[in-house]
């Protein structure tokens, strides 16, 4: 994992938890990572013993939306707690997603978000983009994210 944050490390602390693998891009000030802030971040894994590397850009939806990091998948991770009206507010970054992931929907009965809404908002800008539907509190569709991600990389191993 390479976690990008503007100066915290407090991702990366809790990701290390799970896995060692995780090197910290503070980009002090910038509000996105760029292709030559991951090569620097690569030099400190061994790239070698990698099958899948994820990179957290910085925590928003507008800057790290233009900046090509030699990434195969753009995955969007949106919430019910932020609000049903992200794909009306900031369109480029579900414009280019390959993968919509939506959070702590355990939250649907406490909340006014309406998943329709936000569905039908991304599906004017982006009718191919899969959008699944997840609790990270709870496990609750976890496997379908998974099931994406290894389905994804057998498409890319085999070409």
């Amino acid at each position: 994992v390479i976690e990008g944050d503007i100066s915290s490390t407090y991702d990366a602390e809790k990701l290390k938890k799970i896995t060692g693998h995780v090197v910290q891009i503070n980009t002090g000030g910038t509000c996105h990572l760029n292709a030559s802030m991951v090569a620097r971040a690569l030099e400190k894994l061994n790239v070698a013993k990698i099958d899948i590397l994820f990179i957290e850009n910085v925590g928003n939806l507008i800057c790290p939306v233009g900046f090509d990091l030699g990434e195969n998948y753009k995955i969007v991770l949106s919430s019910v707690s932020e609000g049903d009206d992200k794909p009306v507010k900031y369109p480029k970054a579900f414009v280019r997603a390959d993968l919509i992931v939506l959070n702590k929907i355990d939250m649907f009965d406490y909340s006014d978000f309406r998943y329709d809404f936000f569905e039908n908002r991304i599906r004017k800008i982006n009718q191919e983009c899969p959008i699944i539907k997840i609790s990270c509190k709870s496990g609750k569709g976890i496997d379908n994210w998974l099931n994406w991600i290894e389905l994804e990389v057998k498409k890319i191993v085999s070409d």
